[in-house]
């Protein structure tokens, strides 16, 4: 949410970035920091209508060209500890797990909000 003059707001309006953090798991990633400017509901909705239309294209394909141009920055190395480009091509090398967990922290717009989406 957008705070302005005390009030929250969950209107992005232009320019607006926010922070967000996933977290370390042991044994698969180290904790990730990232600068993003959050996914639009008409984004969103782009997205789930192209894979209505063409609903034998990989969704991730859509999610990572759009989450290309969402992250503004972000701390993820690769295993030999080298800082790794925001592009497609990296995001499409994500574990499964990791990038659904940034696709749904973006798209949805918090911790808060993913801990909840993945409870259930």
């Amino acid at each position: 949410m957008s705070e302005n003059n005390g009030y929250l707001s969950p209107y992005v309006g232009d320019g607006q970035d926010r922070e967000g953090k996933i977290p370390a798991v042991a044994g698969k990633w180290s904790e990730v920091s990232f600068r993003y400017r959050p996914i639009t509901t008409y984004e969103a909705s782009q997205i789930y209508a192209k894979s209505r239309v063409f609903p034998t294209e990989p969704l991730v394909k859509w999610w990572s060209e759009l989450l290309a141009t969402k992250i503004l920055s972000w701390t993820l190395k690769d295993s030999k500890g080298t800082a790794l480009a925001i592009s497609v091509e990296h995001l499409n090398g994500l574990v499964p797990e990791f990038f659904d967990a940034l696709q749904t922290y973006i798209e949805i717009g918090g911790q808060e909000q993913l801990e909840d989406a993945q409870k259930n």
